[in-house]
């Protein structure tokens, strides 16, 4: 525990240093999409109707396969009918992240006074309630978590005079969610009573996870090992589509051979935190360098959204950026493949949504207040 807490420290004081050695220099902006630019109303509500309907379709092939809801999140959650097909549940990820965004967006802006139609905001809830639902369907609690916490958050940032305050009871409120939707899963779809709701809890807050850096880290050279840069190297074949290179590595994630080596057979694995990534792959080299990477990407996202009290969307995309390809322990080796999916996405999405492309449809655009 002690040596764990010491490459934490270690890693901070660089991710501070890499923060403040950037502070006035801005290489590396041009990594993440501009969303400061006039947008269109009419091309967003096409794009997330868009994604809604790719979600609504993932979504019913399991309930159709099944006939029945918590059935088909079993499918989905514990027998992998998605596999190898990930990259499907992304459009119900982008589909709840991104009218999520909207919907907060259309709320600040009309509190300062835009002319939207109160229905119009209705009709993005309804699509943003779909899109949790499938969510629900996915089996995965942080497609559902995350987009309501940045919603809170960026309306917090946004539009309220105390934003500590709303933020802490949105974090108590998503809390309470959480436990909800672990127990929701047992009693239904797992069918399981609750005869310990203690250890139910501590599953569902993943202090379980921290368990799992701790034995990742003590045991590090004994029961399980690594060649150097073998976890960044995995997570950078993860890039490539297993259909193209079968050989590929079996297991992309930090935490998926360690799990195997102590529990052979077992499904999935502990998400190994950042740091230890780090520690495992190049030593204190690279919890230095780690640190100082973390540092420098973390400030180029501020940089480059530093307009944030006053665009929402802008708030909330910054959040995903530093959520999904920072992460919360810092750059990990899942880097490689989240820039894929979700930055190229968000340039995707930025380019196709522009106020000048809804010109040529309707003369109505978003206007900045």
């Amino acid at each position: 525990m002690v040596e764990m807490a010491l490459i934490f420290m270690v890693f901070m004081v660089f991710t501070y240093l890499g923060y403040i050695v950037f502070n006035r220099v801005r290489f590396g902006q041009s990594l993440f999409p501009d969303y400061s630019a006039p947008k269109s109303d009419l091309l967003i509500l096409a794009g997330i109707i868009t994604l809604t309907i790719c979600a609504f379709i993932v979504a019913w092939i399991p309930i159709q396969q099944t006939g029945d809801i918590f059935e088909a999140i079993n499918l989905v959650r514990n027998l992998d009918f998605y596999e190898g097909l990930n990259v499907l549940k992304k459009f119900i990820q982008f589909a709840t992240l991104l009218s999520s965004a909207y919907i907060v967006d259309l709320i600040v802006r009309k509190r300062r006074g835009a002319h939207i139609d109160t229905k119009f905001i209705g009709l993005i809830a309804v699509l943003l309630i779909l899109n949790l639902f499938f969510s629900f369907i996915m089996g995965g609690k942080g497609f559902i978590i995350w987009p309501l916490a940045f919603m809170a958050i960026a309306y917090a940032v946004c539009a309220t005079k105390k934003p500590m305050q709303f933020i802490s009871l949105t974090c108590l409120a998503l809390v309470v969610l959480v436990l909800s939707l672990q127990f929701t899963r047992i009693i239904f779809v797992k069918e399981a009573s609750i005869k310990d709701p203690i250890s139910y809890l501590y599953g569902a807050l993943h202090f379980d996870v921290m368990d799992g850096n701790l034995i990742f880290i003590d045991t590090l050279g004994t029961l399980h090992d690594e060649e150097t840069g073998e976890t960044f190297a995995n997570g950078l074949a993860g890039v490539v589509p297993r259909f193209l290179w079968p050989d590929k590595p079996v297991q992309i994630t930090a935490g998926g051979d360690f799990k195997e080596s102590l529990l052979p057979g077992s499904r999935g694995g502990w998400p190994v935190f950042a740091y230890n990534q780090w520690f495992s792959s190049f030593g204190w080299l690279g919890v230095i360098t780690g640190g100082f990477l973390t540092g420098w990407l973390l400030r180029q996202i501020q940089a480059k959204y530093s307009q944030m009290t006053r665009d929402p969307f802008s708030t909330y995309i910054s959040y995903i950026l530093i959520l999904y390809v920072v992460s919360p322990t810092g750059i990990n080796n899942g880097i490689f493949i989240n820039y894929i999916f979700f930055v190229i996405p968000l340039f995707i999405f930025q380019f196709l949504t522009q106020a000048r492309w809804g010109r040529l449809l309707t003369p109505t655009v978003r206007n900045e207040v």
